[in-house]
């Protein structure tokens, strides 16, 4: 049997899966010297395999190449070569492919906003970055907890407490769940800001919450106390940090995890509680 396009995409499908990029490469030139014109699907999943490997350069060439071949990159091919270019800080790349891909039917869902906001975050480029929640909401487009923890981040850049404090707030009103990212990137920006009350208070809500308190965040806590000279809200914070690990043991305790006698698993209500028999 001859192979088809079919047959090579699935190929090079099977070669993305497993992050061999170089064999899907050599894959997309075998079918061009077979007179097998690549398609969008095959460029979509060499781009994906690019990303995944952080050769960005290569799925920027791989793009120019579908552009060459008059062919329409999909959701897909936009979304890894804009990921790649995240990956790489290349974030002007990532926002003139965002930007290209506004002039296209597809719709720029919420990974694509992702990952060209964090391009923007982690070169510094923090004024462009605060943009993506913006339009995203002009978009109608749901953000999640990676969006927010992206723009609290990037707070961070110019001491920015204050907008942190709103986004975490947002959060709430967004119904998201804040993790220790979420507050860890606030706690530094008020550190960074000698804002040792709200940073107090920001530990105690992680407590209320019952977000884990890590070192990042008991560190960035404690510094601001440090320079403060105030050893009584440092005090205050351990004994925090205590009464969140208690009810932090309590709270999985009442969710332990019982095995049955036939193997069965049920969780119980609390630790006193027993599996029952089958």
């Amino acid at each position: 049997l001859e192979p088809t396009a079919i047959s090579y995409n699935a190929a090079i499908s099977a070669c993305e899966k497993r992050g061999q990029w170089q064999k899907t490469l050599s894959l997309l030139a075998t079918m061009v010297e077979v007179s097998i014109p690549p398609d969008t699907i095959s460029f979509s999943a060499a781009i994906s395999v690019c990303e995944k490997c952080l050769e960005w350069e290569m799925a920027l060439n791989l793009v120019k190449a579908m552009a060459k071949a008059t062919l329409h990159m999909d959701q897909i091919s936009y979304g890894a070569a804009i990921s790649a270019c995240e990956k790489a800080g290349e974030w002007d790349q990532a926002l003139q492919l965002f930007r290209s891909m506004a002039k296209t039917h597809l719709r720029r869902d919420v990974v694509v906003h992702n990952a060209a906001a964090a391009s923007c975050q982690k070169t510094g480029k923090w004024q462009i970055a605060f943009g993506f929640l913006d339009a995203m909401a002009q978009d109608s487009i749901q953000t999640d907890f990676i969006s927010f923890n992206s723009a609290i981040s990037t707070c961070e850049f110019h001491a920015e407490w204050r907008k942190a404090v709103i986004l975490l707030d947002d959060m709430s009103q967004a119904m998201l769940r804040k993790d220790t990212v979420s507050f860890n990137a606030a706690l530094t920006t008020c550190e960074q800001a000698g804002e040792w009350q709200m940073a107090l208070a920001l530990i105690s809500s992680m407590g209320e919450e019952l977000v884990q308190i890590d070192t990042s965040s008991s560190c960035a806590a404690l510094d601001v106390c440090e320079l403060r000279g105030d050893c009584g809200a440092a005090l205050t914070l351990l004994a925090g940090m205590a009464v969140q690990m208690q009810a932090t043991c309590k709270s999985q305790r009442r969710q332990k995890i019982c095995c049955t006698s036939s193997g069965r698993i049920s969780i119980s209500s609390n630790s006193n509680s027993s599996s029952s028999n089958s």
